[in-house]
Formats: C-alpha cells, sequence, structure tokens
C-alpha cells in the first residue's frame, strides 16, 4: 500500500525509494479507511520529526502534520508548525480526534471552525463530546464521522435526527464498512455517494464493483483525487471531468497532483475553490497571486462552513498573510451574489477585529 510504502521511506530516509512511490501516489494519501491521515501526519502524531522533516523535503502538507502532532498529544509541536503556517483549524481537529479535548476547546475559543472540530471527535468515538457539540454543528458532519469511524449506533440516532442517508452511507463506505454501507444503499442511499466515499478512503476494488452497476465515474475520480491515490484517479481521468478532479485534489491539500492537472489545463479557478474549501490558505494566496478569482476563494470559504461566526471568520482572514489579498477578500465576500447576508455581517465584523490587531500590532 503507497501510505504504508511512504510510511517506511521515510522512516529509512529513502530518497530513491519516496521518488519512486511518488510517481504513481500523492506524498499526503491515506491510510485506507482513515480520513487525513497521511505517513507525515501519522509521524507526527509519534513525534519522530525527523522522518517528519524528510517527508516535507517532498512537499508532505504542512497542515497534516500538525493535525498528527494534536492527534499525539504534543502540543508544543502542533503549535511551533501553526507558528510556521499551520491552520488552527487542523491543529483543533487533530486535537478533538485524538481525544485532547481541554486543548481542542482552547482552539474553539480562539476561532477553530467548530464542524472540524465535532466531525473529528466523531471519527475517533469521542461521542459525548460530539454530542455536546452537536446543537451548534451540520448533523450530517457528524454523521458522517460516526460511520466513518464504524460507530453505527450513534450514526443511526443521528439519522433519526435528521442525518441523510446519503451522509451515512458515503463515511461508512470510506471507512470501509461495507456491509452497513450496502445496507443503506438498500434503504436509499445514492450509489453516486457510496462509490465517492469508498474511492477516497482507497476501497478501489468496492469502487469499481459499484461503478459496474451504475456509479458515476466523475463522483469516483473526486474520491480518488481527495484522497490522493493518484494513480487510480488517472486511470479515470480520461472519462472524467478533470476540473472536478483538480478541485478534489485541492481539497484533499495534494498540492502536486492539483498542479500537475492544473499544467495539462484543468482550471486554476476550480483548483482554488477547493484550496479555500478545505483551509489551504496558503496554496489559495499563490494561486490568487497567479491569477486566480478572488470570488472563487470567498465563495470557497462559504462552501466549507468557514463564514459561520466571527472568531472562524477572523482566523480564516489572517491566515492570508498578504493584506492586500486579505482585503479583496473581504470584499469579495461582502459582494459575492452567492453568499448568504449572515456570512457578509458575520465577515464586517470580523473586519473591524482583523482592522484592531493589526493596528496593534503597528504601534
Amino acid at each position: 500500500m503507497s501510505h504504508q510504502a511512504i510510511l517506511d521511506a521515510a522512516r529509512k530516509q529513502a530518497h530513491t525509494t519516496l521518488k519512486h512511490i511518488l510517481k504513481t501516489s500523492c506524498i499526503d494519501v491515506s491510510e485506507p479507511g482513515k480520513y487525513f491521515y497521511s505517513a507525515a501526519s501519522r509521524l507526527a502524531s509519534e513525534q519522530d520529526k525527523e522522518s517528519v522533516d524528510f517527508l516535507i523535503q517532498y512537499g508532505a502538507n504542512l497542515n497534516f502534520i500538525a493535525q498528527g502532532a494534536a492527534r499525539g498529544g504534543h502540543r508544543a509541536y502542533a503549535e511551533e508548525l501553526c507558528a510556521q503556517g499551520a491552520s488552527i483549524n487542523w491543529l483543533a481537529r487533530g486535537a478533538a480526534q485524538g481525544g485532547h479535548r481541554a486543548y481542542a476547546e482552547e482552539l474553539r475559543a480562539q476561532g477553530a471552525c467548530i464542524k472540524w472540530i465535532v466531525m473529528s471527535a466523531a471519527i475517533s468515538g469521542h461521542l459525548a463530546y460530539a454530542e455536546e457539540l452537536r446543537l451548534q454543528a451540520n448533523t450530517h458532519f457528524i454523521a458522517w464521522g460516526a460511520a466513518v469511524g464504524g460507530h453505527r449506533v450513534y450514526a443511526e440516532e443521528l439519522r433519526a435526527r435528521g442525518a441523510s442517508i446519503d451522509w451515512l452511507a458515503m463515511g461508512a463506505a470510506h471507512g470501509g464498512h461495507r456491509a452497513y454501507a450496502e445496507e443503506l444503499r438498500a434503504q436509499g442511499a445514492s450509489v453516486n455517494w457510496l462509490a465517492n466515499g469508498a474511492a477516497e478512503g482507497g476501497h478501489r476494488a468496492y469502487a469499481e464493483e459499484l461503478r459496474a452497476q451504475g456509479a458515476s465515474i466523475n463522483f469516483i475520480a473526486q474520491g480518488a483525487a481527495q484522497g490522493g491515490h493518484r494513480a487510480y484517479a488517472e486511470e479515470l481521468r480520461t472519462q472524467a471531468n478533470i476540473n472536478e478532479i483538480a478541485r478534489s485534489a485541492a481539497i484533499g491539500g495534494h498540492r502536486a497532483y492539483a498542479e500537475e492537472l492544473r499544467a495539462q489545463g484543468a482550471c486554476i479557478n476550480w483548483i482554488v475553490t477547493g484550496a479555500a474549501i478545505a483551509r489551504h490558505p496558503a496554496y489559495a494566496e499563490e494561486l490568487r497571486a497567479q491569477g486566480a478569482n478572488i470570488n472563487e476563494i470567498a465563495l470557497g470559504a462559504e462552501l466549507g462552513g468557514n463564514l459561520n461566526n466571527e472568531k472562524s471568520v477572523f482566523i480564516y482572514l489572517m491566515d492570508f498573510k498578504e493584506s492586500a489579498v486579505r482585503n479583496e477578500m473581504i470584499a469579495a465576500i461582502l459582494n459575492h451574489d452567492n453568499i448568504p447576508e449572515v456570512s457578509k455581517q458575520i465577515t464586517r465584523a470580523a473586519q473591524n477585529r482583523c482592522s484592531h490587531v493589526l493596528s496593534f500590532k503597528n504601534e
């Protein structure tokens, strides 16, 4: 498996081996059935900094590394990575996934997105914490996380409270819980959602079975790209939409693959939307400098649930290092026809907060 091979190469500092692996796999491909559980993330959770630094040379995503450090309870290491540019949201995701509730709550108080925290808590089975946060978050995402983690009883409870069967099915397929996924399909879940989850989770054989039964190749290719399963995504690419694959690669944090697809004709605006959805601000900012439309970054922020509260918007805006991009972003949000008025009001409040912080820093 690519994930294990990358892990082994990092521990052995095997440059030649890793270069060979990366011809067919993204460096941040997740462990099968796991969610954003890259080799670098796992090594960071073990505080194996030497192996992590080896993978950074080859483009390992800093956000995933910070997530792993927080998941492993290595707070100082996580904070160090945050100072280097990792997003606070990824730290919060890792803290919640690792059961470090106090740290997750500190990060939430600083503006980390509650959606990611509660979803990560559900994945790892910290269900009491997930339940406490449930009324402040989207039930679909929590149910998806519970299904990914194999917490079927809780997933079904959430379904009874309104969670979509499609989200549960996609999560079950992603986590490799095929029997549960098939039960949900028999009850009406979309075969496309199952196939997307199976492909993203690295369960290619199951995804192919579903394709033979009518699942959309575009859904499967998007899942494969988002999960970092590059060889599979490439096999499907000639029959799928390259823009959707590139956007999914960007959502998944697989920058090198997204850039290859851009060089082959994928639209930069599709890619930047993906980067904005999943809060990869450094990549979004680089793409903006290369001509990506600021309106697509603003839309990605909304689609990713990043404009839900003032603290979250503040953190999102401050993740952009260039003040010019930050100001453009604010204007784009406030003037975007497809962003709700409530998100615009929250952004105005966050704008004032940004101004106060920046004025203080400049004094």
